[in-house]
């Protein structure tokens, strides 16, 4: 009974989500084509064009939307391994990019002393 209540209660504001940002990424994209259709068509962009902008924008805009949707069905279990999993990922890179960042620092150091010995 509560995987059903919350089967549709994802399937309802994934529905309503998905409407409203219908409504407002195309509302703009037909706002942009209705102001800006004279500059837009002096640097060669056809309606066509801002169409195909914006349904990209709704995609991307969308698709975390659905996937917040498919999480939320998951059993809580579940829902904790991939909160812990997340967390060491996000900690693992924060640490690779310092390292990275700290040899690259050095790297130039090391550049601007050579340059200095040579002079």
């Amino acid at each position: 009974m509560i995987f059903l209540k919350r089967f549709l209660f994802v399937i309802a504001t994934g529905i309503l989500l998905y409407f409203m940002g219908a409504i407002l990424i195309f509302g703009f994209g037909w706002i942009v084509w209705f102001l800006g259709s004279e500059q837009l068509m002096s640097i060669n962009i056809s309606e066509n064009e801002v169409w195909k902008i914006s349904r990209i924008t709704y995609a991307s805009v969308m698709i975390p939307q659905t996937l917040m949707g498919l999480y939320i069905l998951l059993p809580l279990g579940t829902q904790d391994n991939f909160k812990e999993a997340a967390v060491a990922t996000g900690y693992s890179m924060l640490l690779a990019t310092d390292g990275l960042a700290k040899a690259a620092l050095v790297g130039i150091g090391v550049y601007f002393f050579i340059e200095a010995i040579s002079l």
